[in-house]
């Protein structure tokens, strides 16, 4: 994976809140759920994307909700989106299909999350679904099975 991470944010810097992550599956409606927490570093998100694809219950074709409601995303710039939109290139096998959602909270995670949906959508053909909250993520998720 690329391996990018932006010159003013290294996980190694002292100040940065490691970025850390919890995975959970859930049964109804069926999905993979993703809570991301501290800064977002995108040279740890191959990490993150291995850590699912070597669950015992990860299946291709399941659903995954990323929320970033505890994340910081401020110091996201348009190459580091770039560089996770590319990562899904590089998963295509693994996650070929499935569904992708994000929940993100705040405003500046929202227009974040456009920016990424809007380049995984023309340049990896992948759709991501973006919803404020989890409620409205999980409705759709129900309206989809």
């Amino acid at each position: 994976m690329s391996g990018f991470t932006p010159e003013h944010i290294r996980a190694s810097d002292p100040d940065v809140v490691r970025m850390e992550w919890l995975i959970e599956p859930y049964a109804e409606p069926r999905h993979v759920r993703v809570t991301l927490t501290g800064h977002l570093l995108v040279d740890l998100l191959p990490a993150v994307w291995a850590d699912i694809f070597k669950k015992k219950y990860w299946r291709k074709d399941l659903p995954i909700v990323f929320d970033l409601g505890a994340i910081q995303v401020a110091d996201l710039n348009y190459k580091s989106i770039e560089a996770m939109v590319a990562m899904l290139r590089e998963i295509r096998g693994e996650f070929p299909g499935g569904r992708l959602l994000i929940i993100a909270g705040s405003a500046l995670q929202f227009g974040k999350t456009r920016q990424y949906q809007t380049l995984a959508e023309l340049r990896e053909g992948r759709k991501v679904d973006i919803f404020k909250d989890q409620e409205q993520a999980l409705k759709s998720l129900l309206d989809a099975s």
